[in-house]
């Protein structure tokens, strides 16, 4: 019968503004989510090689893998001020990329006057 799962008697009058919470099972866990942002899956082999590169490429490559786990995408841009949150500023960028690109850890495209565009490999 529909009435034992009703969360209020099937005879009440509500009005527009009454409100009725339902309990589901999704509904007693958001007290357990993380709040903030995380990183998600990421495979170990890429990490591990970026950790032997010098400078701070390991930095650098977690940014790339975070923007493009938010964007969706597999290629990405890596404004300043998105850097800037982690701690890298553009003469670290550029180095970090450098190296990140001669490991095969990612593709450049370089535009002039144009953030670049980063692709994971």
């Amino acid at each position: 019968m529909i009435d034992n799962i009703l969360p209020f008697p099937p005879n009440a009058s509500l009005s527009v503004s009454d409100e009725v919470e339902v309990k589901t099972r999704w509904s007693g866990a958001t007290g357990n989510r993380i709040a903030g942002r995380f990183l998600k899956k990421t495979p170990l082999d890429p990490l591990q090689r970026a950790a032997r590169l010098p400078g701070r490429a390991l930095h650098v490559y977690l940014a790339i893998r975070h923007r493009c786990d938010l964007r969706r995408e597999q290629r990405v841009t890596l404004p300043a001020a998105y850097l800037q949150a982690f701690g890298i500023g553009k003469d670290v960028k550029r180095r970090a990329l450098a190296e990140l690109e001669t490991a095969g850890l990612i593709r450049v495209e370089r535009l002039v006057g144009r953030t670049a565009r980063v692709t994971l490999v």
